[in-house]
């Protein structure tokens, strides 16, 4: 009975802490040479030449070196963007408090940040297909009182 009983509780463990620590392995330089940006502000919208991401990713944090995206007459880039990873949920830091801005699974990261009038969404999700493998999607977007502007591209991991 004991034994059983050792066995359970063995098990359990194994599979909570598996299950509530397993997040997406985002690291690495990911390149898509095409993209799209959409816009409801006139003009805006259209095709993307390149959409490049560099991430360092370990246990704790999600750090987004480089994020850059070039769309003809409109581009986008930051750096350096440091995402805490704590059971699933993200967290970002401004000013002095650290503030939930997403969760984190096995597959995605999705994250939600308001400054001033404006959102920010950063999005990644791992994919597989059978001709070319693993590869990352990412969507990037602002909505404010001007309007809103998203771009969304498939990217391959080029190191």
């Amino acid at each position: 009975m004991k034994k059983q009983i050792l066995k359970s509780l063995i098990v359990a463990i194994l599979f909570s802490t598996s299950s509530v620590f397993a997040v997406a392995d985002f690291n690495g330089r990911w390149v898509a040479n095409s993209g799209k940006v959409s816009s409801t502000m006139a003009g805006l919208g259209g095709d993307c030449t390149k959409v490049e991401i560099y991430i360092r990713q370990t246990e704790t944090q999600l750090i987004t070196d480089t994020y850059n995206a070039d769309c003809g007459l409109w581009s986008k880039k930051f750096s350096n963007r440091v995402l805490e990873i704590r059971e699933g949920k993200v967290f970002e830091q401004h000013g002095d408090s650290l503030d939930e801005v997403g969760t984190i699974s096995d597959t995605t990261l999705m994250t939600l940040t308001t400054s001033g009038v404006y959102q920010y969404a950063y999005n990644l999700k791992k994919t597989f297909d059978e001709v070319n493998g693993y590869g990352m999607q990412s969507y990037w977007g602002t909505k404010g009182s001007a309007g809103a502007l998203v771009v969304e591209a498939v990217h391959k991991r080029v190191d």
